[in-house]
């Protein structure tokens, strides 16, 4: 794309009480296709995958972000917090499935949606107890819309108006409305850390994640979408930081 984007930002902290606050912030960022995503050759992600290829038409996603946090610091290390928040992004940047060829492999393209949008609830939690122990936690609940094409475009695409053998009616959607690609409804993070030393520079700690069921990749031409399940992940990380400059991590 040509041109230059311009990126404000605004953050406001109100203090209610001491060591409570109410915060507000809108920025403006931008997401790029990645090389990848931009070169019109094929790949795959794996060995027997099916066959990704790239768009080189992609226009970047401008996305404005609107967030309003309560935040409550109960001690140095100790804090809970509860967050709105909301996301309207134009040209929503999406992985999309074209219909099973002969051999019944799938081809899948990256495409531009019309606009998105993500709104949410956002809720987090951090205690020490017993001395060495640490107790943290996150999550959101989410709702995301992308409208994908107008349904003038569409009519047209289904009319035969456009050139058949085009990207836009390669890329005919099946939903002209659903949730945007890659996203899930909930996403939960929490974390058991307990301390090596009483300097607390040294720690192991148990991680366990979770996304709930998500598109990874949109239909066309009357495909349905592709729905990931949702999943969890655990991992034991030990960490070691002497100062706030220097960190270093080891996970299984």
């Amino acid at each position: 794309n040509s041109g230059e984007d311009f990126f404000p930002s605004l953050n406001i902290v109100y203090e209610v009480i001491k060591d409570m606050n109410l915060r507000f912030g809108y920025s403006e960022t931008v997401t790029r296709p990645d090389l990848r995503e931009l070169s019109e050759f094929f790949f795959t992600p794996y060995y027997g995958a099916d066959r990704v290829q790239g768009n080189a038409f992609l226009n970047r996603t401008y996305i404005h972000n609107y967030d309003f946090r309560w935040e409550w610091y109960l001690s140095a290390t100790d804090y809970v917090g509860a967050g709105l928040f909301l996301k309207n992004l134009s040209s929503p940047i999406e992985l999309v499935g074209l219909p099973a060829s002969g051999d019944g492999s799938r081809t899948f393209v990256f495409s531009n949606g019309e606009r998105g949008e993500i709104q949410g609830i956002e809720f987090d939690f951090r205690k020490d107890f017993l001395t060495r122990f640490r107790v943290e936690a996150n999550i959101f609940l989410i709702r995301s819309k992308v409208t994908v094409r107008p349904w003038i475009e569409q009519y047209f695409s289904a009319a035969g108006l456009i050139d058949l053998n085009s990207k836009e009616a390669l890329l005919s959607p099946t939903d002209l409305e659903r949730e945007l690609q890659g996203q899930s409804d909930l996403v939960y993070n929490t974390k058991l850390s307990y301390f090596l030393d009483e300097a607390k520079t040294m720690s192991a700690g148990l991680f366990y994640n979770y996304y709930g069921d998500r598109i990874s990749a949109a239909g066309s031409q009357g495909e349905p979408n592709v729905v990931e399940k949702g999943k969890g992940f655990i991992d034991l990380v030990f960490e070691y930081q002497p100062n706030e400059n220097l960190s270093m991590k080891a996970s299984l």
